[in-house]
């Protein structure tokens, strides 16, 4: 009893019937990658003498079967094979079969996607039955990377078992949108709203860029606007968690109430909001939302004196924390205190983290060595669903960003996966022949500037300091090429760095001289960090140029090099344009 036999298979796929979008794409994504496998077709429908079940088909219920959301969350699944030989899989949400569609392609072909155009799968004419007896269950149930080139490409965000935040929250990726919400009746109505915006910073309702959520006449019209609102085209009323975010500014209301104790007027502003919401929609019969407020800048710390409703949560964004140390390390324990508090207000916790360096996108943010601690720490506390923010921007992803978008959703999947046999695996598939030489400049790179950051840091530190102190700012925005005063002519690390950076650079082309094309290709995206870093402090030679810079950024189509700041105002400032 084979799965393939001489590249022909007996079985055929079983859907529900008036199957989802999402089991169509389960469906369509193992016939696509088992007939690339195995050169063997599978059908949708009758057809073959066995069949791989997806979903809650008739077959899953008649043989019994079962999955719930306590087994497998929302987005983990379960694989059974019967004594015939025919294969269930299924999850709780229909993602969660998707998930187990490439579940049962990891166990029975090694398949692995790695990044953009980038994956494995075992090519074989032969393939022998093998019997399931799976439940996973992922450790964050929602696993959210950023990463502009693997969330613009749906099929390798899939295959990477990420998900889009639309499946996760009602208003998608609307999560600083309380002005947005507070607007929205009277912009419905045909009103301009900056006018609105206006009249109410006149009147205090707006204060300092935020809300003024102390105020209840505010509170009320929030109310009101939020439940148009929520029948807007914004919303998807399938989803049942709702962030409710301040404006994405170090800022607050400066009211004396709202100033005095910034996460209790918020807290307190959620719960009525949530009470208000939800008694509508449940005496209507319908499910109730679970409103998130922020832990962000001036509200990172918990109330007091306050109990959160069950239908409020937090999203934990600790920005201004020193990501390349980990959030266990002595400098972050303000932050570590913080999420403990608010694991003891609610379960409905969520996070989001940091991966992104803001102030130079195209170089390496040194966190592979903490992802993995920083994961288990979040998940001790209770942290449901991760959104581990890197750079968004980018039309590909350089610094080695590719690698860390694979370790992330691995990692996010099982936080207790071998990280380094997983870089071990990403080298040798993305890279080929390239791989030791790839991997030994990643490793230089990361031991020369883990040597900067305790050698001559130009991040001030934070400890002790009040998360809202303007002294704090995040470590991703540092940009080390202008403020390392070590790496400018003269500076102990000048003469140093520009050696390290030719060496690297000199590793790299040869490497890509001997590469196939496709892998050459990647190999010049990481040059980039390196050209850059040695443009930037050092200038021109004959072999490292702006203007073959220029060209390699254009041909990558890579728009930005720092956030807010687009290549073309590099390329004025180098006379290039």
């Amino acid at each position: 009893m084979n799965f393939v036999t001489d590249g022909n298979t007996n079985y055929c796929i079983k859907v529900p019937q008036g199957a989802s979008s999402m089991i169509g794409y389960a469906a369509s994504e193992l016939q696509t990658l088992f007939a690339e496998a195995t050169g063997a077709a599978l059908s949708v429908g009758d057809g073959g003498e066995r069949f791989v079940s997806l979903g809650r088909t008739e077959e899953f219920i008649n043989a019994g079967y079962s999955v719930t959301e306590a087994e497998t969350g929302k987005t983990g699944f379960i694989i059974k094979t019967d004594d015939k030989g025919n294969v269930f899989i299924a999850g709780s949400e229909d993602v969660g079969t998707l998930n187990g569609v490439y579940g049962f392609l990891e166990k029975t072909l090694n398949f692995d996607c790695f990044t953009k155009g980038v994956y494995h799968i075992d090519k074989v004419s032969e393939l022998s039955f093998m019997p399931f007896n799976l439940t996973e269950k992922p450790s964050f149930d929602y696993r959210q990377v950023n990463y502009a080139e693997l969330r613009e490409d749906e099929t390798t965000y899939r295959r990477m078992r990420m998900q889009p935040a639309p499946e996760q929250y009602v208003t998608g990726n609307a999560y600083h949108n309380s002005i947005e919400i507070l607007t929205y009746k009277r912009v419905l109505n045909g009103e301009s709203k900056d006018d609105v915006i206006k009249e109410y910073t006149a009147s205090g309702w707006i204060n300092n860029g935020q809300l003024c959520y102390s105020a209840a006449d505010m509170r009320a019209a929030f109310i009101e606007s939020l439940k148009l609102y929520l029948q807007s085209k914004y919303c998807n009323l399938s989803r049942n968690l709702m962030v409710i975010g301040m404006e994405d500014a170090v800022t607050w209301c400066d009211c004396s109430a709202c100033g005095a104790a910034p996460s209790k007027v918020y807290a307190e502003f959620m719960n009525a909001v949530a009470e208000a919401i939800n008694a509508e929609r449940e005496s209507a019969g319908e499910s109730p939302v679970t409103f998130l407020m922020f832990a962000y800048y001036y509200t990172l710390e918990p109330p007091k004196g306050v109990t959160l409703n069950k239908n409020v949560g937090v999203l934990f964004a600790p920005i201004k924390a020193r990501f390349t140390l980990g959030l266990t390390d002595a400098e972050n324990a303000m932050y570590e205190t913080a999420l403990a508090g608010w694991a003891a207000l609610t379960d409905n916790l969520y996070g989001w983290t940091y991966n992104a360096y803001f102030g130079q996108t195209l170089v390496m943010y040194d966190t592979f060595g903490v992802l993995q601690e920083n994961y288990k720490l979040l998940l001790k506390y209770g942290v449901k669903g991760l959104y581990d923010q890197t750079e968004s921007y980018m039309a590909v992803s350089s610094g080695f960003g590719r690698l860390k978008g694979y370790l992330q959703s691995k990692l996010l999947w099982n936080v207790n996966a071998d990280a380094e046999a997983l870089t071990d695996k990403f080298f040798n598939a993305v890279y080929g022949n390239a791989a030791e030489t790839m991997k030994t400049v990643f490793n230089e790179t990361r031991a020369y500037y883990k040597h900067l950051y305790e050698t001559a840091d130009k991040f001030n530190g934070q400890t002790g300091l009040a998360d809202s102190d303007k002294r704090k700012y995040s470590e991703g925005s540092v940009d080390f090429a202008a403020s390392y005063a070590c790496l400018q002519s003269g500076g102990s690390e000048y003469a140093a760095f520009k050696t390290k950076l030719e060496g690297w650079i000199s590793a790299l082309n040869t490497a890509k001289s001997a590469a196939a094309a496709e892998e050459a290709e990647r190999i010049k995206l990481e040059t980039l960090q390196y050209r850059y870093l040695y443009l930037r402090i050092y200038g021109e030679t004959d072999t490292i140029t702006k203007a073959d810079f220029k060209t390699d950024i254009d041909s990558f189509g890579i728009l930005y090099y720092k956030e807010g700041k687009k290549v073309t105002e590099l390329w004025q400032e180098w006379g290039l344009e």
